[in-house]
């Protein structure tokens, strides 16, 4: 995991600090075939930032990971290898899964340094295992607001009793996977339940969920989490990008204006399509 930061790192969109930071995460242990024995699967993150916005528009590359796993339907992570100590933030983001407090985190025993393929060798630096509750102490969490759910223990199929809004968009099995990414998104402070669907021109949809938390700012906002997805694709190029659909819970917050700002930074022909999750099925009550 640690030797493959440098790779996961290059992948990182950083125009404004120009600090490429890479994250590992490796999701539970399970049987993926029946060839295999029980193994864990890893997966990437990267910091992802946009031009003429503030910097809180920033995806963080552990909370990239976090989503990646996420969105391949883990509901736990075990590790987590980053290029650098975690900042405040993301501590606080992480501290939202249900074993956060006991995730364990590796990462280079050094300060301001960019990583590199060429200069970062295992011989050539020493390694750092802690875990959470280490570098989080007297932690501020969901129980101090009463919340009883925990990041990533989401996953619900919305089965096949929506009513897609519009086919031209979109095949009806994707709009399906889209209202269902939006259900098992995690908003217990707000509500707003939300999920954001890049649509290609080859027809290929990647999503992203809305993911918050009880410190509010250190929130995973649905479009950079899908824009994360695409950065991983050979087909990732933005002028690929067909379309743009918001699907999202009406709340005190909405994530239309972020998500509007995001596409303007990127500068692309789009209008973001907006649709109500109380419009498609009356999941929630």
């Amino acid at each position: 995991m640690v030797l493959i930061l440098p790779l996961a790192a290059s992948y990182a969109r950083a125009p404004v600090s120009n600090y490429l930071v890479g994250a590992v995460a490796a999701g539970q242990y399970r049987k993926h075939s029946a060839t295999t024995s029980d193994c864990a699967a890893l997966y990437f993150g990267c910091n992802y930032e946009f031009l003429g916005l503030p910097l809180n528009y920033s995806l963080h590359a552990e909370q990239a990971a976090l989503s990646n796993a996420w969105m391949h339907g883990e509901t736990q992570i075990e590790l987590m290898a980053i290029s650098a100590a975690p900042c405040g933030h993301c501590r606080q983001f992480l501290h939202e899964m249900a074993n956060g407090r006991l995730l364990s985190l590796i990462f280079p025993d050094f300060s301001e340094v960019i990583l590199t393929q060429a200069s970062y060798t295992a011989s050539s630096i020493n390694l750092k295992m802690t875990n959470l509750s280490l570098l989080l102490p007297d932690a501020f969490g969901p129980s101090d607001l009463g919340n009883n759910q925990s990041l990533m223990a989401q996953q619900f199929d919305s089965g096949e009793s929506i009513k897609p809004p519009d086919l031209s968009i979109m095949k009806r099995q994707q709009w399906v996977e889209l209202v269902s990414a939006c259900v098992s998104s995690y908003a217990p402070y707000s509500d707003n339940l939300a999920a954001c669907g890049i649509m290609l021109k080859n027809g290929q949809l990647i999503i992203g969920r809305y993911a918050e938390n009880a410190a509010y700012n250190p929130c995973l906002y649905p479009l950079p989490a899908a824009l994360s997805q695409l950065n991983w694709m050979q087909s990732g190029d933005l002028e690929n990008i067909e379309n743009i659909i918001l699907v999202e819970r009406s709340s005190k917050i909405s994530q239309r204006s972020h998500a509007q700002k995001i596409i303007e930074s990127l500068d692309l022909n789009i209008k973001l399509k907006l649709y109500q999750l109380d419009d498609f099925i009356d999941l929630l009550g």
